[in-house]
């Protein structure tokens, strides 16, 4: 469980060298599952009913959890294996519920239009491209300059879209790296404040 231990507990309470590794694989993998989730809530409004409660309670769960956790983490490596575990559930509960606090409160409760109407907009905005690069190849004449504009535009369109997915799976990346470091600020306060002899040690 080194890898877990590192990634929730963190460098103050784990006896692991996680913070000395590199682990872009999973933090991707992360992101863009958190993107994934995010987008079916928003296009499929029906999936919206697996966030029943209110975005209040999915904040107040995260804080608690926050608070409350460095203090579990600090008795960790004598805990039995079973109590372990439920900690490290607890820390993904954590950022679980401080997500599903984002998407409730970024989706709330859309009916599907607003995605609708993105998608149609996606739809124009391919239609013009098109279009306009159709005109750019003109001196091939006909359908040659047809079939040199939806080649061009395809090609462009597929390039934007997986700079933006990239871009897009470094949005929910960016915020738990920012909900991480909250948390290893108030480990440091918790270590210091309640824990001092584990500085020296």
């Amino acid at each position: 469980m080194d890898f877990w231990e590192g990634e929730f507990l963190g460098p103050r309470w784990a006896h692991t060298d996680y913070e000395d590794r590199r682990h872009p694989a999973f933090h991707f993998f992360v992101g863009f599952v958190a993107l994934a989730v995010g987008l079916a809530m928003y296009f499929l409004p029906a999936l919206q009913r697996y966030l029943p409660l209110p975005a209040l309670f999915y904040l107040c769960t995260s804080l608690v959890l926050l608070i409350a956790l460095p203090f579990a983490a600090a008795r960790y490596h004598g805990l039995p294996r079973l109590a372990k575990i439920l900690v490290l559930l607890a820390y993904a509960l954590m950022y679980l519920s401080s997500w599903c606090f984002v998407l409730k409160s970024l989706i709330g409760e859309k009916s599907g239009s607003s995605a609708s109407g993105l998608v149609m907009q996606i739809g124009e905005l391919a239609n013009n491209l098109m279009a306009n690069l159709a005109g750019f190849f003109s001196f091939l004449g006909g359908l040659s300059a047809t079939l040199a504009g939806v080649v061009a535009g395809a090609i462009l369109l597929a390039l934007l879209g997986i700079v933006i997915l990239v871009l897009a799976i470094y949005v929910p990346l960016l915020y738990f790296f920012l909900l991480k470091k909250l948390q290893r600020l108030w480990d440091s306060f918790i270590l210091k404040r309640f824990y001092p002899d584990r500085l020296s040690a």
